[in-house]
């Protein structure tokens, strides 16, 4: 729970001195916020400008016709764009007998209203489930059919364009939806897009002005697009309405900055039935629900789960006939089992917090003798919390029924695990679960034992995959993986582990079963957090070399690369999986010595020699590591080393900064700031480029300028 970890964060934030910055578009209480984080609730900015004005409005369609309505605002009235579509007869095809219409249903009508309003710029489709999204584009094709519409639209020569293409035949093959509609300017996105393909077409929407984005709500935060118009297709995501915040999250990325006056938001009603009372009622409420969208009063506030955890469990308390405090009391105790089998999920939810309370336990415990631990820190620290703070507008909760259900559930973990802080501290640095966490404990000695079975053996490829698969056998009973169970007891199993850590192609590893929820569900995330975890734990028993064994072994899953030359090379640039192992045959082994920069720098420098001993494929990824380097690249003058005064003293770090015209040296944290206007040093040609600091040499007394990012080249001339 994010909650919970700003719990703990609050709690460093406020020993350091630190401070807490937020940015929000869709927060309607960020009151609450500010009064949790800050101590002060008027520790906050408003405003409501906006780049451009937003026009929202109702894609009505009747069965043959578009009708666009929309909404008046402060300042203008409501507006109608009747017939804006409007269903025509299509000719005829060879052997074609029945007559066919376009648009010929809801879908062919969102369609075609896309494709008109595309002179606006780009538009923006959200879908509800990724099943959808392609439909949604065959659909858009063919309004390019009816339209004569069919050239291919993106630029192929742009380096953006040719790392997705290139991507996107290694993942999904040569002849792929994806690929194919991204060349008529329709360009996809869902969930379950691989990496190496989602990171390039995300580049290609923000840079390549495609005709049209259809997107699952996976899009609607962490990408920045560049659309003039959103349309919802629906407001359900697998039969579910979606959150108001979450709507205005997706609609909030219509209207680019200074370059649209207006942000239209549409949002599609099919009104092509209205042949009975109950349809025409069923319009009527859809047009309710759509209205209560538009209203950003409606907008859900940010609140406590916790809040709504110990609520639940209060329902619990009633629905068993038991009293409230002795639930309580069965939480501390860890008897939770003795409710009905259908609350027996309040553990599952308890135990993504445990591990944070134990965290914060920790922490006011930390000189207090191990068999007197004091709970008294939970008053006086929660009483602040985001929970007790809400707690303060319900009439079904006391503050006091809150603490005491937290001190009840810290008092559950430490009578489970123990007083020991050694064991406290391995369970908080793991970063799993308490319940998952406990159960790796259990199953440590047999996973040592698995390590210590392959000991004398050369760690190659081969081996870490055996020593993986049998580690996977020994944990598949943890909670974390109890979703994932269908995935992991496959038969595929074994079989796809080893063509994924071996670069296999994904268009080959499709072929198998399962394959794909196999590497985003599991691969993708939670095996090389638990393969992590496990390795903290090793590490503290003094096993570093099998610690570190586990370490690489969670990369190698994690990124499907056999070794960590191959990993490196991917993260230098050449972003295939196949082709960033192909030129790691060229380098020798050095491990964890050889940085990606260096590798990168070896690559682009001996790039000749290297494309005369690798496969044509492969040279076009250098070619393209090659183009994309010179573009990106930044010569930055030469800065000699310098002293100054005692700044060491207060920070080990410093940056370039112009300011108003004038010349400071500053620290990350901004608590070191030195006016540098009048010095000897001329700064100018390295202001304000992320990736460029000094570093405090302490055995020579002075600062040096180190680079950071990988695309910054020193000039000594």
């Amino acid at each position: 729970m994010n909650e919970i970890f700003f719990e703990e964060l609050r709690y460093f934030i406020k020993k350091n001195e630190g401070r807490f910055l937020l940015l929000s578009a869709v927060l309607p209480n960020a009151e609450d916020l500010a009064h949790w984080l800050t101590g002060n609730q008027n520790a906050l900015y408003k405003d409501s400008w906006r780049s451009a004005d937003e026009r929202l409005g109702i894609l009505e369609w009747t069965g043959n016709q578009v009708n666009l309505h929309w909404l008046g605002s402060s300042h203008e009235h409501s507006s109608f764009n009747n017939r804006f579509i409007v269903q025509e007869e299509l000719p005829l095809k060879p052997r074609q007998r029945s007559v066919h219409y376009f648009p010929d249903n809801k879908n062919d009508a969102i369609a075609a209203t896309a494709y008109r309003l595309r002179v606006f710029g780009t538009v923006l489709l959200f879908v509800g489930q990724k099943r959808s999204v392609f439909t949604m584009a065959k659909a858009y094709l063919k309004c390019l059919e009816v339209n004569s519409d069919t050239d291919n639209y993106m630029d192929s020569n742009s380096l953006d364009w040719k790392t997705f293409e290139l991507a996107c035949i290694e993942t999904y093959g040569e002849n792929n939806p994806w690929l194919e509609y991204a060349k008529k300017g329709i360009l996809c996105h869902h969930g379950s897009l691989h990496s190496d393909v989602r990171l390039p077409i995300e580049r290609l929407m923000r840079n390549g002005k495609p005709r049209v984005i259809i997107a699952t709500s996976t899009l609607g935060q962490g990408v920045n697009l560049g659309v003039s118009t959103v349309i919802f297709t629906t407001l359900y995501q697998a039969g579910t309405l979606i959150s108001k915040r979450d709507f205005w999250n997706i609609a909030g990325r219509a209207g680019r900055a200074f370059i649209d006056h207006e942000a239209k938001i549409l949002v599609a009603h099919d009104k092509s039935d209205i042949s009975t009372r109950k349809a025409r009622w069923k319009n009527e409420k859809a047009q309710e629900e759509i209205m209560n969208f538009f209203n950003k009063d409606h907008i859900d506030i940010a609140a406590s789960g916790i809040l709504a955890l110990v609520k639940l469990l209060k329902e619990v308390a009633e629905k068993n006939n038991i009293n409230f405090e002795l639930l309580l009391e069965l939480i501390s105790e860890n008897q939770l089992e003795d409710l009905n089998e259908k609350e027996n999920g309040i553990d599952e939810t308890l135990d993504w917090i445990d591990d944070t309370l134990l965290a914060l336990h920790s922490l006011h415990n930390y000189e207090i003798d191990e068999n007197n631990p004091d709970y008294q820190w939970i008053e006086s620290f929660f009483r602040d919390s985001l929970a007790c703070i809400q707690l303060k507008n319900n009439n079904v909760l006391s503050e006091d029924e809150f603490i005491f259900f937290v001190k009840a559930r810290v008092k559950g973990i430490v009578n489970r695990i123990g007083a020991d802080h050694n064991k406290w501290n391995s369970i908080i640095n793991s970063g799993i679960p308490l319940n998952s966490d406990l159960f790796l404990e259990d199953k440590l000695s047999e996973i040592i034992d698995i390590l210590e079975e392959y000991r004398e053996d050369e760690k190659s490829t081969d081996i870490k995959i055996a020593i993986v698969q049998k580690i996977v056998k020994a944990i598949y009973d943890v909670p974390v993986l109890e979703e994932n169970k269908n995935e992991i007891t496959h038969e595929n199993f074994d079989n796809v582990t080893s063509l994924w850590v071996n670069a296999e192609p994904m268009s080959s590893l499709m072929e198998f079963e399962q394959s794909e929820k196999i590497i985003s569900d599991v691969f993708s995330y939670k095996l090389p957090w638990l393969l992590n975890g496990i390795a903290k734990k090793i590490r503290n028993l003094d096993l570093e070399d099998e610690a570190e064994l586990i370490e690489e072994t969670a990369l190698l899953i994690e990124t499907g690369l056999p070794n960590l030359k191959a990993i490196k090379i991917y993260q230098a640039g050449i972003r295939s999986r196949i082709y960033a192992n192909e030129i790691s045959d060229l380098f020798e082994d050095m491990g964890w010595k050889k940085s990606i920069r260096e590798y990168r720098a070896e690559i682009l420098s001996d790039k000749e020699f290297i494309k005369e001993n690798v496969s044509e494929k492969c040279k076009k990824w250098i070619d393209l590591l090659s183009n994309i380097s010179n573009v990106k690249s930044i010569q930055v003058p030469k800065i000699s080393d310098f002293t100054l005064d005692n700044a060491h003293n207060s920070t080990s770090i410093l940056i370039a900064k112009e300011i108003d015209g004038k010349q400071y040296l500053r620290s990350p944290d901004l608590s070191f700031i030195h006016d540098d206007s009048e010095g000897e040093i001329d700064f100018a040609g390295i202001n304000n480029i992320p990736g460029i600091i000094f570093i405090y040499d302490d055995n020579e007394g002075v600062w040096k300028i180190k680079i950071e990012n990988p695309y910054i080249i020193i000039n000594d001339n």
